[in-house]
Formats: C-alpha cells, sequence, structure tokens
C-alpha cells in the first residue's frame, strides 16, 4: 500500500516528461526544418551581390575599375555598359609644306561635309570638328590664275553646310545651302591671284566656322612668280571649348564665339605643333609663306623673332602696288591672306607667332629651325 503513492508520482512523471518532448519536438522541429533556408542564405547573399556590384561598376567603369564582379558562387556578373574615354595616338603634325604648282587649266574639287569628325586640337584634346574632306584646316587648294574650278559638295553630316571661295567672283546664290544627303556642283573661274580662305558660309557663319569649316586656297599669277626654294602655307585659327561629350570630346561653344573667348589659337588646326615639330630651311635659301587667318573672328600679327621680310604680298597678289618691302609685322586681317618671302641669314631657331601674344600664348607659334644649329637647340622657343 506504501508503494502506490511512489507508482502514482512516478506515473505523474513519466507524463509530465512526455508531454514535454511532444512540446519541444513541435516547436524545435519547424525550425530545424528551415535551417537548409538559412544554409542557402549565403546563395541568397550572392544572388544579391551582382545587383550591388553593378551599382559599382556604374559608378566607375570597368575600363576604370581594371576588374570583373563576379557573384560568390563563380557565375559572371551581369555586363555593364560604360563609356570609354576616346583615345587615339599622338597625331603626327599636320602637313605644312605647300603643294606644287598646278598647270592645269581646268580643275575639279569634291568637298566632303561633316559635322562628327573628332580630331586632335591639342596634345590629348579631342574635338568635334565640322570638317571639308574630314580635316580642319580642310584640302589646301591650288590653281592656276584663269583656271576653270568645277566645285562639287556633298553633304554627309546632320545640318545643311555651304561653301563659300573668297577667291571666286559669283553671285551668292552659288553659295547655297545643301541639306544633308544632297549634293551641289557649279563652277566658276580663279580670275584674280592670291592665297585666299574658303570656308562655310551657313548660318550662323560663327559657329560654322568656329568649329573647323574653312581652309586655304592659293591662286598662282600669271606669269608666275619666281618659285621659292621651301614654301609653307599656315591657317590661323581659334578653337572654343564647350562642356565636353560623355566620351570627353569637346564641342564648340556659340556663346564663347561670341564672347571671342578662345581656348586655343592654332596654325593648320593644332596648338604649337610647329614648336614641339619645327619646320625646316636652310641660310640663304629664299622661304615663302602663305599665311590666312580663319578666325572666326581674331586678326593675326604675323612676325618672325629675329628676322625681317625681304618682300610681303598683300593677299598673296604680286602685283607691284601690293608689294612692302623690309617690314617687321605685318596685320593679317581675319577672312583674308598674305604671303611673305624671308631668307635666313644664320643657322639657328627661329620662332614665327602672331605678335598679338595673347594668340601666341595660346598656341599660335611655331619654329623654323634653319640649317644646323651648333648649340642651343629647343632654348628659348617660347615667347
Amino acid at each position: 500500500m506504501h508503494e502506490e503513492p511512489h507508482k502514482l508520482l512516478w506515473t505523474w512523471w513519466l507524463t509530465l516528461g512526455v508531454m514535454g518532448l511532444l512540446v519541444i519536438g513541435i516547436i524545435v522541429y519547424p525550425v530545424t526544418s528551415r535551417s537548409p533556408v538559412w544554409g542557402a542564405g549565403a546563395g541568397h547573399a550572392s544572388a544579391a551581390a551582382p545587383a550591388s556590384s553593378a551599382s559599382a561598376s556604374a559608378a566607375v567603369p570597368a575600363a576604370a575599375s581594371g576588374q570583373t564582379h563576379t557573384a560568390a558562387a563563380g557565375h559572371a556578373a551581369p555586363a555593364v555598359a560604360s563609356v570609354a574615354r576616346y583615345s587615339a595616338p599622338p597625331q603626327a603634325p599636320i602637313e605644312a609644306v605647300a603643294p606644287p604648282y598646278n598647270p592645269a587649266s581646268e580643275v575639279d574639287l569634291v568637298f566632303t561635309m561633316d559635322d562628327r569628325r573628332v580630331i586632335e586640337v591639342a596634345p590629348g584634346t579631342y574635338f568635334e570638328g565640322w570638317t571639308f574632306n574630314g580635316t580642319v584646316p580642310g584640302p589646301i587648294i591650288r590653281v592656276r590664275q584663269g583656271a576653270k574650278v568645277n566645285v562639287t559638295l556633298v553633304n554627309e553630316g546632320r545640318l545643311p553646310h555651304s561653301l563659300d571661295f573668297h577667291s571666286a567672283r559669283t553671285p551668292i546664290s552659288n553659295y547655297r545651302n545643301v541639306a544633308p544627303g544632297e549634293s551641289f556642283t557649279w563652277t566658276y573661274e580663279a580670275k584674280v591671284p592670291g592665297v585666299y580662305m574658303y570656308h562655310c558660309g551657313t548660318a550662323p557663319a560663327l559657329q560654322h566656322i568656329g568649329n573647323g569649316m574653312y581652309g586655304v586656297m592659293i591662286v598662282d599669277a600669271d606669269p608666275l612668280l619666281a618659285p621659292p626654294d621651301r614654301e609653307y602655307v599656315l591657317l590661323q585659327s581659334e578653337f572654343y571649348y564647350g562642356p565636353p561629350q560623355a566620351n570627353g570630346v569637346m564641342t564648340g561653344d556659340l556663346d564663347k564665339m561670341q564672347k571671342i573667348a578662345p581656348d586655343v589659337v592654332a596654325f593648320n588646326g593644332h596648338q604649337s605643333q610647329y614648336r614641339d615639330h619645327p619646320l625646316r630651311a636652310e641660310p640663304g635659301e629664299l622661304v615663302r609663306f602663305h599665311v590666312v587667318d580663319a578666325g572666326p573672328t581674331m586678326n593675326s600679327a604675323f612676325h618672325i623673332v629675329g628676322e625681317i621680310f625681304e618682300k610681303v604680298y598683300v593677299n598673296g597678289n604680286p602685283a607691284p602696288e601690293n608689294i612692302d618691302v623690309g617690314v617687321q609685322t605685318v596685320l593679317v586681317p581675319v577672312g583674308s591672306g598674305a604671303t611673305f618671302d624671308v631668307r635666313f641669314g644664320e643657322a639657328g631657331e627661329y620662332l614665327f607667332v602672331s605678335h598679338a601674344f595673347a594668340q601666341a600664348a595660346k598656341g599660335a607659334v611655331g619654329v623654323v629651325r634653319v640649317g644646323q644649329p651648333a648649340d642651343g637647340v629647343g632654348v628659348n622657343v617660347d615667347h
């Protein structure tokens, strides 16, 4: 009889134990059954990684980051679009040697006009040029006085363009706009000798010229002027930088053009290129420079440091009344040209500049290396 209470107590504790185990099983089992999902939590974290990696890639382009982001599971992250900065090999100096005399009585000229051509205007600085035949300046044209000139314009750009020859005596109807995708042909006679500018005249002409649509045309006199030993063409112009595009290429800024606030003033389309790559001559040679100022706005004051011009032909026309002798500096008005004859007396380096020194400081400067200088090469070639 005394054992009954003990049995009852034992039975009660056993029942409580069984019930406890059941309760624990009910509570714990669902939790432990979810543990594989937690274990895949690393997988979920990796699945989220491409999103965060994509954000990082958007902030730092792949070309700059130098690495490819990958998921923890080893799968490649989605590709992220990025804009690479424009780059190109260093530009060779633009040829300044004049083309040879052209005796033809009839010349066919074809100009392809485009407004999307990337050019280098200073070391490592690229500009969206508006071009004739893909270059700034456009090609140097040379014809003889009296030649028949057949001009064909082909517009492959986004905007209307035209071509104004300062060497032509013709109604303005021949300078009409040519729409994108169209072409136009006309003819004139090169009656007056000289060194001339040509350019796009589409409104606003300031913008079209300021973005690069200009070039030089030489009309040789009949009878021909005595030929020099060396002959160069220099076209001065201004570049006005606007906000860069996403790839870093500069666009022209019409507001700065109107304010006459250029970033670069150049000979033949590139800042200071002939300071770093001098033109050549020998002592005593007759060297002829055809100089045109395309602007679009600033006049040039052409000068050679250490020399005096033997002769200057106003507008490049050798009529006797146009010849000046023994001249130090000559104003070349915007939209005009002149021809300069000089003989360098000694071997050495001679600086040519626009003597309007704000222009020289922005790149209107170059060097003529005469003979084989014994020493001092490259010394004091800035002014």
